[in-house]
């Protein structure tokens, strides 16, 4: 199979993720979180294992996408779940996303060890212990089913017994609707810079600073999920009770800042620098404007506003390495900088012009 039939079958993974995002909102909205995780870690725990026995194209694609829609469906549903635990308590809510995204750091790095422990013995292996490890969780949930649905029926009682009717209930106003619309329009344009730092960022560590060799790239693009593990909620909770819509604006902007300081001439120790600067900036960035998409959904639709946050984020992931590879390879890691600081500016005065609808 040659690389372009390789892409286009990683494609479809991301259009999987964009649908997953939308119906697993939609799911957890409907019928119980629970009930969709299971299912979703059930359909994931087949497409892993699946991959042992296919070896042509369009199998592999149906498999990809089927495996994205599910994984993007149980991102959907586990948040939505967590922050239902939380009540109307924005800190707490907060507080909750910050646990869930110092928990997924944790997985990936711990993921890059399991990755370098089977890949001599092949992919066959990496692929059957995840499908097992999947298989594990959903029975998990399975086991205490009943306990997390009474945990749901006990949120939905609280919520009904606070004495609101339906017509008093949070509704979507314009408000929520501008503040929705911009955080997805910031969170679009940041996922093309946080994609690059997934893809050509290694490349272009790798070019201009082959004294360090792909072990030294490794320890550098290891910062970031150190930084997160052990950072993540101390730094947010910091910024608790500061404007939401400010804080998406200044990590964005330091995002985009810490990445187009690669185009400085590239050392170590601004490679280092710049690592710890967009790392602070993503800690800022991706858990506030996951509560924003939350908390500015209708009461009914939180689900489908995560929804929403996960599709929207999966399509920078489907345009952004195109993009940036035709950049990179026509004009160079430079100009790819500087696109991204411009991003990043860009999100900043999106932030300060839009705080003033922040409640």
């Amino acid at each position: 199979m040659n690389i372009a039939r390789a892409g286009i079958i990683i494609s479809f993974y991301g259009v999987g993720r964009m649908c997953g995002g939308i119906i697993g909102g939609k799911a957890a909205d409907r019928f119980s979180p629970t009930k969709i995780s299971i299912i979703c870690m059930l359909i994931e725990s087949i497409a892993f294992i699946a991959l042992v026995r296919l070896h042509t194209f369009i199998p592999l694609i149906i498999n990809v996408f089927v495996y994205g829609v599910a994984m993007y469906g149980f991102n959907v549903s586990n948040k939505t779940w967590v922050l239902k635990q939380t009540g109307d308590s924005h800190a707490e809510r907060l507080k909750a996303i910050n646990i869930l995204y110092t928990a997924t750091n944790m997985g990936v790095g711990l993921a890059a060890v399991i990755v370098s422990i089977f890949a001599d013995k092949g992919f066959h292996e990496i692929f059957i212990f995840s499908g097992v490890l999947l298989f594990v969780a959903a029975i998990y949930l399975i086991s205490n089913h009943r306990k997390f649905l009474h945990r749901d029926h006990l949120t939905q009682n609280t919520r009904a017994s606070s004495g609101l009717s339906s017509s008093q209930k949070k509704k979507f106003s314009k408000t929520d609707r501008i503040v929705f619309i911009v955080t997805l329009l910031s969170l679009f344009l940041i996922g093309l810079v946080v994609i690059q730092h997934q893809t050509t960022y290694t490349i272009y560590l790798h070019e201009f600073l082959p004294q360090i060799g792909i072990r030294g790239v490794g320890l550098i693009y290891a910062i970031n999920p150190i930084l997160i593990v052990f950072f993540q909620v101390p730094l947010v909770n910091r910024f608790k009770e500061s404007n939401k819509v400010m804080l998406t604006g200044y990590g964005a902007f330091m995002m985009g800042a810490g990445t187009l300081m690669l185009v400085l001439p590239l050392t170590v120790f601004i490679a280092i620098i710049s690592a710890i600067i967009y790392t602070v900036g993503e800690m800022l960035f991706m858990p506030v404007t996951q509560l924003i998409c939350y908390q500015r959904a209708d009461e009914n639709k939180k689900g489908q506003g995560l929804g929403m946050y996960q599709t929207v984020y999966a399509a920078s992931v489907v345009v952004g390495p195109a993009v940036g590879g035709v950049i990179y390879h026509k004009f160079g890691g430079d100009l790819l900088w500087y696109f991204s600081g411009v991003i990043g500016f860009i999100c900043l005065l999106l932030g300060f012009y839009f705080k003033k609808f922040e409640r």
